[in-house]
């Protein structure tokens, strides 16, 4: 299995007959060590409690939810059932190729800023840093590596895998995208959003501040499902004193298919299956007994980046600058809870 090993579970003590295990890891670049009295069960036990198919019921059920009454909820779960479903497969990438034998703790210890810095590297050809030293990887090779199914059709397997590791990276580049990452946060934190898409039209103003008649302006296209969320931008320039304190928000509009997107959960869950197959095997499971999965028809990799019409993105909200702001010190921000009004919003 080229990099991937289990002798790396110690013993370092007995205790009532049994002996105490460690497995020293990194996480990116960051040393962690777990201990328990019978590591390698417990990283078994862990893989074999992950339920890819949750995606594919998310999926699978909102999809024919799409032409109902609550169609933009459905198409929002779907939505984020996609982000979630990228977390839960790049973390189980990350954390098999720095400890496969205990992805029971590398997922513990795991940030989200974290993760996207080694798939970033990943996308970019930089090393990742394994148990058998420092090794660049691609996600064609990772498709090669993980989905370690053998089919007689030789052509058709070749097929399958190459299409996996493109996939792999479209969502690659999407999971570190700054914008969907934002939308996520939104979604995920207090469900600070709104579910709906956008259409966009263009006309020229004959007198300032008037607006054209309605049968004057050009469309440009647009959809039905989108989100509505809002972005932090800074304000002030690198290495101004106290510029964290300072920000404001734009709201920023993103069309999106929730049926296109719930193919991409689907692949995803098929990815998520395959990966864990992996992960039994490496850890002593019989390779006759593991499940993976890939769709009938092929072309679905395809249709699940069929983009949307029209513009994909928008942003609204006037532009502030550093010198329009006063740039108010920690102090001088902290000073306004010790005032016995009541504080409102001040006009600048």
């Amino acid at each position: 299995m080229g990099l991937y090993n289990n002798e790396v579970v110690k013993n370092k003590a007995t205790k009532e007959g049994g002996q105490l295990q460690y497995n020293k890891f990194l996480v990116y670049d960051k040393p962690y060590c777990i201990w328990d009295w019978d590591l390698v069960q417990q990283n078994i036990d862990f893989i074999e409690s992950m339920r890819p198919e949750y995606f594919d019921n998310v999926a699978l059920h909102n999809v024919k939810q799409l032409e109902g009454k609550e169609k933009n909820l459905a198409a929002l779960s779907i939505r984020l059932a996609y982000f979630h479903g990228m977390e839960t497969f790049f973390s189980l990438i990350c954390a098999t190729l720095q400890a496969s034998e205990c992805v029971v703790g590398g997922l513990q210890k795991y940030s989200a800023n974290s993760l996207r810095k080694m798939v970033i590297d990943i996308n970019n050809g930089q090393d990742i840093m394994t148990k058998k030293g420092p090794h660049q990887f691609s996600w064609e090779y990772l498709s090669n590596s993980f989905n370690s199914f053998e089919l007689e059709d030789k052509e058709k397997e070749q097929e399958i895998k190459v299409r996996f590791g493109k996939l792999w990276k479209n969502l690659a580049t999407e999971f570190v995208d700054e914008k969907l990452i934002a939308e996520y946060n939104s979604l995920k934190h207090g469900l600070r959003i709104e579910p709906v898409g956008f259409h966009l039209a263009i006309g020229q103003e004959k007198e300032f501040g008037v607006s054209p008649p309605s049968d004057e302006f050009i469309p440009m296209g647009g959809n039905e499902f989108g989100s509505s969320f809002f972005i932090r931008e800074d304000i002030c320039q690198e290495g101004v004193p106290n510029r964290r304190y300072h920000f404001q928000v734009k709201r920023y509009n993103v069309n999106w298919d929730p049926a296109v997107i719930g193919i991409r959960v689907r692949l995803l869950s098929n990815s998520i299956q395959n990966l864990l197959s992996f992960l039994k095997i490496v850890n002593g499971g019989k390779p006759e007994t593991a499940k993976f999965s890939y769709p009938s028809d092929l072309s679905v990799f395809e249709e699940a980046w069929k983009p949307v019409s029209g513009v994909s993105s928008m942003n609204f909200g006037l532009i502030i600058n550093q010198e329009d702001i006063e740039i108010f010190t920690k102090e001088e921000i902290l000073a306004a809870y010790d005032q016995t009004e009541e504080n409102e919003v001040h006009e600048g």
